[in-house]
């Protein structure tokens, strides 16, 4: 009985228990299911606010009231706001609101776009990925990933299509420079995505936006290799058009009874969206190829002419030309030999004219102290030619700093392909998504690169004599040809002008080593000196004589020793204050994303010899990096032209900002005019600030030989050369008035009566010109065009109040 009640006790204990425990549990239940409504509650009032939001930014914005993520349609529709806007609002508010739009659309695209495309690289070989690829078709580009309606594309030879990377990477910026090219045609009716390229980690990513099309709304090109040409009216005569902007030449593409006149590359696809619109995609053949060079596998898919070249050469060329494309048509040959003739022309007219400028543009910016913000590709691409010429442009050099700076550039290029092929090679060995790998590479190999000499350490200097020897100085050869240069090419004083130039006063140019070369006359006093002692060193600097050395026969001859090439790193131009290696960095930085403190670059910067100048500490980032379409720069410069006009700035400073990116602009699009005019008014109102020291401006006067003075009117030139053909008078009118402020009356009115002859009814510059002449005191000239200038103001108000009025009288 005992046992039986001790075990009925335990099992009431039990119950009770279990009851408690069960009341506990229902009431925490309650206090969760309490906190949830209150959290749903909550949830509910965030997005009612973010609703009420959001509809109040439509309201407030009704350009971009669409999706934030619909890039496309927002893209479109600034792009014809900005069409409208050049006709009717240049220069008011309007124009500069589209500009922010704009701004604010290319920092969201590539905000994002560098995000995932980071993502993507970096996950480029794992199995499991946050990111997967998607099957697109295709067979020349590389895997296909969609985020965020932005579809990514690698730009790597998967296909063995192009070679290998690097040329599969070129093809890609052609894609970006093809897309600039028919947007600048200015053609309503054609449309273009948003576009941008990522790289990182030695890795390129096309970045598009996505577009309203698919397989079945191709009206224009071909999407199969050729086997189905598309060409369907009204879309043929829009091409067309195009096609004679960009001169382009007509030829037949397919089979010969169903094949079909193209005036565009075959590949270049034209769709008819879904929202109704003509899209134009895949422009990486956009421009015709050069002459096949033979060393280069399938070299006519990426070494294409620039857009300037073909837009101003005597003949439309073929873009299809070297390609299977043409093996139907009867003009194959004839198509052929246009380009082959075209090359020749760009070898035998532009490379010298080319030679010959860039000596004047690199003296005045060592005259200006400025070198180090010149770049020297926006000049190639001025003159229509490729970056690829460097080794032509330099045979034809005599002035010894372009020679130095050329083979820098050439360096820097050579340094950037090698430093992203290690990079691709590491990641395919480690597989996996780690940062300190990577910058252990990029320490080491700038290491060999702008690494000094070290008698202690044998070792070091071996493997940095051996890095020049087997990668630097073979690719100079294979990728810019330079091997060999006329004795005119010295880049730096001879013994004998640097002993002159060790006795004060005395003329460095009248040793026999000035005497004219080739037929040449002799070069200027070079800018450029040693950073191992200087010019007025006891002893001679061993980098003085080994870049004479660099001079060598017209026979040709492969650079004789590592060292010579290596020293020019520390050549020194005195009046910029910036060494060879500074520029080589400041290149490299500019094109792979990589940044070192500012301590490693100023040390670079200085005359100072390194063993080894890099460490680990000091690379501080290693970020993506964009590249997108001179537009976007362009509206960055605007946004900051907009900011010097507002109070509460370093006026001064803003202007520089803007003016640095219409130049960075032009290294793209050096012929677009509005981005050279902009460059212009910019220098223009830098000038006011530097000249008037707070007093009035309106009447200030510039030194014709002031360098910035020279710099602005060559932005100027640039502009009306670029408008020439079209009914703008803006570029000849504000250039006159420039001269007019510069003393040179003569000149003024010459462009005056160019800007009337190109808008001889426009009231602007009728009032401006007659103004011009009073000041002359030409009273009797000036009453006759003001009067005229009154009557065509009347006139344009009277035709714009009947618009208005048969507006109004319109039914919606």
């Amino acid at each position: 009985n005992t046992n039986t009640t001790t075990t009925n006790t335990s099992s009431s204990t039990t119950v009770e228990e279990d009851r408690e425990s069960a009341c506990s549990a229902v009431v925490e239940l309650q206090r969760l299911n309490k906190q949830i409504r209150q959290l749903e509650m909550q949830r509910e009032q965030l997005l009612c606010s973010a609703q009420k939001a959001s509809h109040d930014h439509e309201r407030d914005h009704p350009l971009v009231a669409k999706e934030q993520k619909d890039w496309s349609a927002r893209f479109q529709d600034i792009c014809a706001a900005i069409s409208s806007a050049q006709s009717t609002d240049a220069g008011h508010f309007r124009w500069q609101q589209i500009n922010m739009e704009l701004l604010d659309l290319s920092q969201d695209f590539i905000h994002t776009a560098k995000t995932y495309g980071r993502i993507i690289i970096m996950e480029r070989y794992l199995h499991r990925k946050t990111i997967f690829p998607l099957d697109l078709g295709g067979t020349a580009g590389g895997d296909k990933y969609l985020v965020s309606n932005i579809l990514f594309k690698f730009a790597v030879n998967s296909n063995g299509v192009y070679g290998n990377d690097e040329a599969a990477a070129k093809v890609a910026g052609h894609e970006l420079k093809g897309l600039m090219g028919y947007w600048n045609c200015g053609i309503e009716q054609l449309n273009v995505p948003l576009m941008a390229l990522v790289d990182f980690l030695g890795f390129r990513l096309i970045a598009m936006s996505i577009l309203p099309i698919d397989r079945s709304t191709i009206v224009y090109g071909t999407d199969d290799c050729g086997r189905t040409v598309h060409c369907k009216p009204p879309y043929d005569k829009v091409m067309a058009s195009a096609g004679q902007s960009l001169n382009l030449k007509s030829h037949l593409c397919g089979s010969v009874s169903q094949g079909k006149y193209l005036s565009s590359a075959a590949d270049v696809e034209g769709h008819l969206g879904h929202d109704g619109k003509f899209y134009l995609i895949d422009f990486a053949r956009t421009f015709p190829p050069t002459a096949p060079d033979r060393t280069h596998f399938n070299g006519h898919l990426y070494q294409l002419f620039r857009p300037e070249f073909v837009k101003y050469h005597h003949v439309p060329l073929c873009s299809d030309a070297f390609s299977g494309f043409l093996r139907n048509d009867p003009l194959c040959r004839q198509h052929n030999a246009e380009v082959r003739e075209a090359t020749q022309h760009l070898l035998a007219h532009n490379v010298p004219r080319l030679a010959s400028a860039l000596s004047e543009v690199v003296e005045s910016a060592l005259e200006s102290g400025q070198l180090d913000q010149l770049y020297l590709s926006e000049h190639f691409h001025l003159q229509g030619v490729n970056m690829r010429y460097i080794g032509q442009v330099l045979r034809h050099t005599v002035h010894r700093p372009t020679a130095a700076l050329l083979l820098l550039e050439a360096i820097s290029r050579v340094v950037k392909a090698e430093l992203r092929q290690a990079l691709r090679e590491e990641m395919i060995r480690l597989k996996v998504p780690l940062m300190a790998p990577y910058r252990r590479l990029i320490v080491r190999l700038l290491n060999r690169v702008f690494g000094g000499d070290d008698d202690s350490d044998p070792d070091h200097q071996q493997k940095v004599s051996a890095y020049w020897d087997q990668c630097i100085i073979p690719k100079l050869k294979s990728k810019f040809g330079i091997n060999a240069f006329t004795p005119s090419a010295v880049l730096l004083m001879n013994r004998a002008e640097s002993a002159a130039s060790s006795s004060a006063g005395e003329n460095p140019h009248t040793d026999a080593s000035s005497s004219p070369q080739n037929g040449h006359p002799p070069p200027k006093r070079s800018n450029l000196s040693s950073s191992r002692g200087g010019l007025n060193s006891a002893r001679k600097p061993k980098s003085l004589v080994l870049l004479e050395n660099i001079g060598f026969d017209a026979v040709g001859k492969q650079l004789d020793g590592v060292q010579h090439c290596r020293d020019l790193l520390m050549v020194h131009f005195p009046r910029s204050n910036v060494t060879g290696r500074y520029l080589v960095l400041s290149s490299l930085r500019y094109r792979t994303g990589i940044h070192f403190s500012p301590a490693t670059t100023a040390a670079l910067r200085s005359a100072k010899v390194m063993t080894a100048p890099f460490d680990i500490l000091d690379l501080s980032d290693i970020l993506p990096r964009t590249k997108h379409t001179a537009l976007i720069t362009n509206a960055e410069g605007i946004f900051y032209q907009m900011k010097a006009t507002s109070a509460g700035h370093d006026t001064a400073s803003v202007l520089r900002k803007a003016l640095e990116r219409f130049k960075l602009a032009l290294v793209s699009n050096p012929t677009n005019t509005d981005t050279l005019l902009n460059a212009a008014q910019t220098m223009v109102r830098l000038l006011e600030l530097e000249y008037s020291s707070g007093k009035n401006m309106s009447n200030l006067k510039f030194a014709v030989d002031d360098p910035l003075v020279r710099e602005a009117m060559t932005y100027f030139e640039r502009a009306i050369a670029c408008a020439r053909g079209t009914r703008d008078p803006t570029s000849t009118l504000q250039y006159a008035k420039f001269l007019v402020r510069c003393g040179e009356l003569e000149r003024a009115e010459d462009y005056f009566l160019k800007s009337t002859e190109v808008s001889p009814n426009d009231d602007t510059v009728l009032r401006a010109y007659g103004y011009f002449l009073q000041e002359r005191g030409m009273e009797h000239e000036a009453l006759e065009i003001l009067h005229r200038a009154q009557w065509c103001a009347r006139l344009k108000y009277m035709d714009a109040a009947e618009k208005t009025t048969e507006a109004d009288q319109s039914p919606e």
